[in-house]
């Protein structure tokens, strides 16, 4: 067993992934040059051969420098409650992280990962302008390393006075089949498909941009010489919609599936871990205290599929990649068991799920959905009117106001806010039914806000903001807004 307690650096695979992962980002941040200076107009197969060779040459090099500087200077080690980084190249700097603080452990292992034996390891805090750091380190390096976190997470919550139960629990294990997230992902809404297609066109057209400066405009001229002949029948663009359709809907599918794929959720005595993914494999490790929200979601298909759609969020400040402080479950039906194990209940207690104070939204949520899209219909009718497309002005539009409506209505009807013993439910959604679960602990601030017509409608807006977002309840009574505000405070006081 490795020993982690003295200064170590990490296995001569990492410095071998590094190197790797320098090339790629090098390669593609001079590709459009690269290509045209190899393929450069008037020159023999020889030259080219060459500045192949040269630049193949030059990217190594500086790929593997890069990996080398990264590499050395690094050394790390486990001390009492701390985990500590030492980086000595010009100067020496030293990063001490508390286990107490570490919102999350993430680890990945990708393909290259999987098949060198490591996997990588990231902390996320909520510190700002601090260096993340990834370690790298063998199967075996990781159990090591592990067992001398647990053991310094044990005695980092004795110092804090929450000393770890004498009898630890038995591990639950929650899984998710494939199947069950495919059938959550059909379950969302599709136009996510559209944004994931969005985004892989615009990452080509830079680069084909890159490497031609004339190709948009060659394209648009071409366009618009052959407009008449390229210009569809309307059953061709049904057609086209179709085919399109079905495809942005299996990249959306596509996407969950490689990230989601194969979960498991494994309830510990204090910690959550999920591991997920086809190909590469994530696992995050979530402390029960740095949990901020957990939010549970059905909308009419997942009810008609039993299934439903949980997300767990920490600070939106934590120290990590882009939207690490979300993690979404799709498909699955554990959003009882993971509340239990949030709330540490274990459903024995049902006086923790009897609501203390209850404030429903009045109809103004109705008007503040359904009047923007009223108003909306309303100009794109007059403008189809004006250009003389009746047909789409008289039934595209109307039902466009009937749905707008009738998501106006289920808005009204779920809007409520509930408190508890433990935490504040916050009602929400449109189509579909939210439910946010906060702990008082979490709450920052509470603020009641008047409009210009509560003096007539005697109406509010409630307002609860955390670390990882804030949640708006409209249309609330003055009174019960007020009394809801002070026991959430007073709540939150005895929490703190």
């Amino acid at each position: 067993m490795s020993d982690f307690t003295t200064p170590r650096r990490m296995g001569a695979a990492a410095l071998l992934i590094m190197f790797l992962k320098n090339f790629r980002k090098i390669a593609g941040a001079f590709f459009a040059m690269i290509i045209i200076i190899v393929f450069k107009e008037a020159d023999t197969p020889f030259g080219i051969a060459a500045r192949v060779g040269i630049g193949l040459g030059l990217l190594t090099g500086l790929s593997f420098l890069s990996a080398l500087l990264s590499y050395y200077p690094l050394k790390f080690y486990v001390h009492d409650d701390k985990i500590i980084f030492i980086r000595n190249l010009f100067a020496k700097r030293t990063t001490s992280i508390p286990t107490a603080n570490i919102h999350s452990l993430r680890t990945r292992r990708g393909l290259i990962y999987r098949l060198l034996g490591v996997r990588g390891i990231a902390f996320d805090t909520i510190a700002t302008n601090v260096e993340e750091f990834e370690l790298i380190l063998s199967e075996e390096d990781w159990q090591s390393f592990m067992h001398d976190i647990r053991s310094s997470e044990t005695l980092a919550s004795t110092r804090h006075g929450s000393v770890p139960p004498s009898l630890p629990t038995a591990d639950k294990v929650l899984k998710v089949s494939n199947y069950e997230t495919i059938k959550g992902a059909l379950c969302q809404n599709h136009l996510h498909g559209f944004a994931v297609l969005a985004a892989i066109l615009i990452q080509v057209l830079d680069d084909i941009n890159q490497i031609d400066d004339e190709a948009p405009e060659r394209a648009v001229d071409f366009v618009e010489t052959n407009f008449e002949t390229l210009v569809p029948t309307t059953a061709t663009m049904l057609y086209l919609f179709a085919i399109l359709y079905v495809f942005v809907v299996l990249l959306w599918v596509g996407k969950v599936l490689l990230k989601s794929g194969n979960m498991e959720i494994t309830e510990t005595r204090d910690r959550l871990v999920l591991k997920s993914g086809l190909v590469s494999r994530f696992t995050s490790r979530i402390a029960r205290d740095k949990m901020t929200i957990l939010t549970i979601k059905h909308n009419p298909l997942e009810k008609a599929f039993k299934c439903q759609t949980i997300r767990i969020l920490q600070a939106l400040n934590i120290v990590g990649m882009k939207d690490e402080n979300k993690i979404t479950i799709y498909g699955s039906q554990h959003g009882t068991e993971i509340l239990d194990w949030w709330l540490d209940t274990k459903g024995s207690a049902s006086e923790d799920r009897q609501a203390t104070a209850t404030a429903r939204s009045g109809f103004g949520v109705f008007y503040r959905r359904f009047v923007p899209h009223l108003v909306l219909a309303l100009v794109i009718a007059g403008v189809m009117y004006h250009f003389d497309q009746t047909i789409f002005a008289t039934i595209v539009c109307p039902a466009y106001v009937v749905f707008a409506a009738v998501r106006a209505v289920m808005a009204w009807k779920h809007s409520s806010i509930e408190l508890e013993r433990q935490f504040v439910k916050v009602n929400s959604g449109n189509i579909a039914v939210v439910q946010s679960y906060i702990k008082y602990g979490s709450i920052e601030t509470v603020a009641v806000r008047q409009t210009p017509m509560t003096r007539f409608t005697g109406r509010v807006r409630l307002s609860i903001s955390t670390n990882a977002g804030s949640f708006k309840v409209y249309s609330l009574d003055e009174a019960e807004a007020r009394a809801i505000r002070s026991a959430i405070l007073d709540n939150a006081h005895r929490a703190s």
